[in-house]
């Protein structure tokens, strides 16, 4: 199961991430994968020693998906230039609800383009609170069909039920095949103990909390 890390706290300076970088890190879990927001990237990469061989992400249009194309566009550029390995785009809210999928298509091969041209690993993010599940899958197939094999069923932004978020996860796998990642909070073993049992392609976890819940819940196996 792959092991990642956000650090998408903007009341955090880069000193604070560091930090919790740091510790998170000193737990001995196999973290693959750091993401931070996109102007706390320059700071975070030169503290990240590059024998930990973690990829470096960031959140695009994080995190409702609310902005026009160009905006979008814009802000995996500016991610891109500040030296992100990969980039989480959330979906784009708008053109999800007002049924525009040709803009949506059109929207992702340009995103293709670019990440490709930059030698840039992407992936979507989608927020199980706002949409039906059906409506999910539909975009998880589209997306599958574009060549996007990986999503995030939540942003992790808000608080969740880590249940739901599972149950979420587990659906869009069954359903469409889709790599999913839970990107919830964590706060028991037991919690931690449902995620490992589901087998998800990977967990994204949020503090150091949550690390060590995790790695004490992967010790006891």
């Amino acid at each position: 199961m792959r092991i990642e890390l956000s650090m998408h706290h903007s009341e955090h300076s880069d000193m604070d991430i560091k930090k919790e970088i740091k510790s998170v890190l000193e737990t001995g879990l196999d973290i693959q994968e750091i993401s931070v927001f996109p102007y706390n990237i320059k700071s975070i990469k030169r503290s990240i020693k590059k024998e930990n061989n973690v990829i470096l992400s960031s959140p695009i249009d994080f995190p409702l998906g609310v902005s026009d194309t160009e905006s979008r566009l814009n802000q995996c550029a500016y991610a891109i230039s500040s030296g992100v390995q990969k980039i989480d785009i959330m979906a784009p809210s708008s053109l999800i609800v007002n049924k525009k999928y040709d803009q949506m298509r059109e929207e992702i091969a340009q995103i293709t383009e670019l990440c490709v041209s930059e030698n840039i690993q992407y992936s979507y993010m989608l927020e199980y609170r706002m949409f039906t599940h059906s409506c999910l899958q539909r975009i998880c197939k589209m997306l599958k069909t574009l060549g996007i094999d990986t999503i995030y069923p939540s942003s992790g932004y808000m608080l969740d039920n880590i249940i739901d978020n599972i149950i979420a996860s587990v659906y869009l796998t069954q359903k469409t095949g889709m790599k999913t990642v839970v990107n919830g909070d964590i706060w028991t073993i037991a919690q931690a103990d449902k995620i490992i049992k589901q087998k998800p392609h990977g967990i994204r976890l949020k503090t150091i909390h949550s690390a060590r819940v995790l790695q004490d819940a992967l010790r006891q196996k």
